[in-house]
């Protein structure tokens, strides 16, 4: 199998928005099968913050000491195309439950920038992807969450749980999910006949 997204080729309709304060994003999302969530997707802005930080969050009543089910890494960032964060092993994810994909984006004194598409949840402007992963927009009705594109304006430098939602807004977060994913240990295990003499 391979990745599947929910926003594959989709761009947000703003990529240089900035409210004066680090900012975390976040799109609700769930699966109609038990899979993988492989890696989180950001949307490059067009002024690059200096800290980024991503995680997948179980999307349960809102409690200000979440912690993330799993935290993703970057690579250099780039500017105006969605940047891959890696999760470090595969994030096994239930069906029909609720997650959130969210990214923390820090500048220092110029803020956080964020991407963002108003009341994307509102139509219907998924990729393709969408329907295989089995994503759909009402994925935060009944779990007490404000919308399905989530953000928390905080000053921490730490991935915090996104609680707000304002105009049903896409703040171009997307996630990846694989039903087959290869681990870094099937890897090896599949290298290993031809690296023994």
């Amino acid at each position: 199998m391979s990745e599947q997204r929910i926003f594959a080729g989709v761009t947000p309709a703003s990529h240089n928005n900035d409210d004066g304060t680090p900012i975390c994003v976040g799109t609700v999302f769930r699966s109609t099968v038990d899979t993988y969530v492989t890696a989180v997707y950001w949307y490059g802005t067009d002024v690059l913050p200096t800290n980024l930080l991503a995680g997948v969050y179980a999307a349960l009543p809102v409690d200000a000491g979440k912690s993330p089910l799993a935290v993703a890494t970057f690579g250099p960032l780039v500017s105006g195309q969605f940047n891959r964060g890696a999760l470090a092993a595969p994030l096994h994810i239930t069906a029909a439950v609720p997650y959130i994909a969210a990214v923390h984006a820090d500048s220092g004194l110029t803020g956080g920038r964020y991407s963002a598409t108003p009341f994307q949840f509102d139509v219907d402007n998924l990729s393709p992807d969408a329907t295989l992963v089995g994503i759909s927009s009402g994925s935060a009705e009944g779990v007490g969450l404000a919308g399905n594109g989530l953000f928390t304006e905080s000053a921490t430098l730490a991935l915090v749980y996104p609680v707000s939602s304002f105009h049903n807004t896409w703040y171009g977060v997307d996630v990846a999910t694989d039903t087959a994913p290869v681990t870094t240990d099937a890897r090896r295990a599949a290298l290993l006949p031809f690296l023994t003499p």
